[in-house]
């Protein structure tokens, strides 16, 4: 998921977060592998180089017992995640960075909790809204909209089969749906087609406020208020998930049906590609279906693979780690930071869990996203 992810959101909060299927044919998305939970045919379509410079020359190591004021994931207070606070808001002595600070070295090697939440649904992707409830798919195809206290109720019905979704500029929501192909949906649960010809799995939205997609075929820029569509890229590889590099020079690529790696274009400043597609990382699991792609502030890439049921870390430079390998049931397709309104977890992730009755999964990781209203220091 993931999503131009609640860039709104970041705003309100005065620092600064977003699909084929049925038809193999129609959608080229085919996982006939899988064995989804749903009612439809489909067995589960599971419908950043960062090249910033740290100048921070610093190496100082904190050894006083400061008592700052920190800000502790917002889910040490209701029980939800419970990950170690690695970012300080107001000790700037070592760092000389005004603001929150995220040292990327201090990034855990696992995740610290994973845990099962009552009420949210999601099946390919879930979304956090300015208030804070989080947005996901239940088996009947709906829109469900729960706080993180399980009070959930029904948002859209009758959308179709959802795949990843991101928010607009204007407060939409756009999302992809095998019923209809990339939709708009209003605040107020209203839903307009923005383009029925394209039924893509991979949606995100660009700093441009175009939506990229990706259709288990080609990549694709899309005018969300026209639904003027323009074809970036045809890759001999099937592109299923994509993303951009943290300054946006880069886009990453995941593959449907294809070997594990997971591939890179270089882009200009109108996010126009200017090199082939080139392989990134490979041994991303064994390819078939990469589910999700995300960017943490590190610039890390987040790359959950059906093959081995697996999340995996890729750095900006292409070193691929194991974060967590779940049973299918916990196997996470889209990934979502947590808002840190309503009580979300900022540094953990929120994935649904398609093969687990599409409930949805938090999964503490200890770094937050690539939108969050802070500093990261010590990039990979």
């Amino acid at each position: 998921m993931s999503a131009w992810p609640n860039l709104l959101l970041f705003v309100a909060l005065t620092g600064c977060q977003g699909p084929k299927d049925d038809d193999c044919a129609a959608s080229a998305d085919c996982d006939d592998t899988e064995a989804d939970t749903d009612t439809d045919s489909d067995a589960d379509i599971d419908t950043d180089t960062d090249t910033d410079t740290d100048t921070d020359t610093d190496t100082d190591t904190d050894t006083d017992s400061d008592s700052d004021s920190d800000t502790a994931d917002s889910g040490a207070e209701t029980g939800i995640g419970s990950a170690a606070d690695t970012s300080d808001t107001s000790d700037t002595s070592d760092t000389g960075i005004a603001g929150p600070v995220y040292d990327c070295n201090t990034m855990p090697a696992v995740p610290a909790a994973n845990n099962l939440l009552v009420g949210p649904r999601g099946y390919h992707d879930v979304v956090f809204d300015l208030i804070g409830d989080m947005i996901g798919a239940d088996t009947n195809q709906t829109l469900i909209s729960s706080d993180i206290f399980g009070n959930a109720q029904v948002f859209v019905a009758g959308i179709g089969q959802t795949h990843q979704m991101d928010w607009l500029p204007n407060g939409d929501l756009a999302l992809s749906s095998a019923a209809f192909g990339v939709l708009r949906v209003t605040p107020a649960g209203g839903f307009s087609v923005i383009n029925a010809n394209y039924l893509p799995y991979g949606l995100v939205t660009g700093p441009d406020n175009y939506l990229y997609l990706a259709d288990n075929n080609d990549v694709i820029r899309l005018d969300p208020n026209t639904g003027a569509a323009t074809v970036l890229a045809n890759p001999a590889f099937n592109a299923r998930v994509l993303n951009f590099s943290l300054d946006y020079s880069r886009m990453y690529i995941g593959t449907y049906l294809g070997n594990g790696d997971v591939y890179y274009m270089d882009l200009d400043a109108n996010l126009d590609p200017i090199s082939p597609p080139q392989v990134l990382a490979s041994n991303v699991g064994a390819g078939a279906y990469h589910d999700t792609l995300a960017i943490d502030i590190c610039g890390n890439l987040y790359v959950a693979d059906y093959s081995t049921t697996s999340l995996y870390r890729i750095t900006p430079q292409g070193v691929v780690t194991v974060v967590f390998s779940p049973n299918l049931s916990a196997y996470p397709h889209g990934i979502t930071w947590g808002s840190a309104v309503g009580g979300w977890d900022e540094q953990a992730i929120y994935t649904p869990l398609p093969y687990g009755n599409n409930e949805v999964s938090e999964v503490v990781l200890g770094v937050p996203s690539r939108f969050w209203a802070g500093t990261a220091i010590n990039l990979p």
